[in-house]
């Protein structure tokens, strides 16, 4: 059995991680940024470790020594995003990467878990794993954290949006049943999805793959009109209305607007190359996914 160095171990994907990893009998080391985060992090039966990537500490010993290390620990998602937070969290994203990546010995395996939106709002044209990126929201947050860690062997897997429990998507489906959710724009752009544990295979199977950038995303990607209407079949609320992104950006923050009018068409094969294939799609899974129990349309 080996060591894992976990950060964002309490996050959708993170938690689904060590789920994963503790079964399977290994020894979980979970960096904790909080009393909370350690208590939920010794419940999933992980060692926490409290840290913060961008200050030196006791994690750093452990990063060293462990044998296989998972970068997780992204900004978390919650409006408003405007985009002056998305700038200083890039910045810190950057950072803790660095830091991290300056403690571990070369050789060995780290996987970082990054965001399709390194690759921007790309409109009707199709993209690329191979394809330069252009961020955008969040997905700066990502590019900045492969930036930090950029060294040889490193698996950076850009991950479509996620859905799983705990996650962005709790509060979207919420909004969607109080009708406080409004389209942002036409609601014809194309949103890759992935729920959290294919995202959790996808990264393990990264993990015996060589490195380089690798996209995971459920085929058939939704609109964002069709994962709302989706949504609103499932919770039974009317169909909303679409706002313009200037008007959404007064609530949400621009840089979440931009992120929801974002649209990607992504051919994605490499993961694919080495066995991995999406369990789960959003048509049957992401209501009983996010909110166990609810129905699905």
């Amino acid at each position: 059995m080996a060591t894992h160095f976990v950060t964002g171990g309490t996050g959708v994907v993170g938690a689904a991680l060590i789920a994963d990893l503790v079964a399977e009998g290994h020894t979980v080391l979970g960096l904790a940024r909080s009393g909370e985060a350690m208590r939920v992090l010794v419940e999933a039966g992980a060692e926490p470790i409290f840290g913060n990537l961008v200050r030196p500490g006791d994690w750093q010993h452990d990063a060293a020594r462990a044998d296989v290390v998972w970068h997780l620990g992204l900004p978390r998602v919650a409006p408003p995003l405007r985009r002056l937070r998305v700038r200083r969290e890039a910045k810190q994203a950057w950072l803790g990467a660095h830091n991290l990546g300056a403690y571990v010995p070369e050789g060995r395996p780290v996987i970082l878990a990054s965001s399709v939106l390194a690759w921007g709002d790309r409109g009707s044209a199709s993209v690329s794993e191979d394809d330069e990126p252009e961020p955008v929201a969040m997905g700066h947050w990502g590019l900045a954290a492969e930036e930090g860690l950029a060294r040889p062997g490193l698996r950076a897997v850009r991950l479509g949006w996620t859905y799983g429990p705990n996650g962005m998507f709790t509060g979207m489906i919420t909004a969607v049943w109080r009708r406080q959710y409004r389209i942002v724009g036409n609601g014809q752009n194309v949103m890759p999805v992935i729920s959290s544990v294919d995202a959790v295979r996808a990264l393990r199977a990264a993990e015996h793959a060589p490195g380089g950038v690798y996209a995971a995303l459920e085929p058939g990607s939704p609109t964002q009109e069709e994962l709302i209407h989706h949504i609103c079949a499932a919770v039974g609320a009317p169909r909303p209305d679409r706002i313009p992104p200037l008007m959404a950006a007064l609530s949400l923050g621009a840089g979440m607007a931009d992120a929801l009018r974002a649209s990607l068409h992504l051919d994605a094969h490499r993961l694919a190359d080495h066995g991995w294939a999406p369990m789960h799609s959003w048509e049957e899974s992401l209501m009983a996914l996010t909110l166990p129990g609810a129905p699905s349309p």
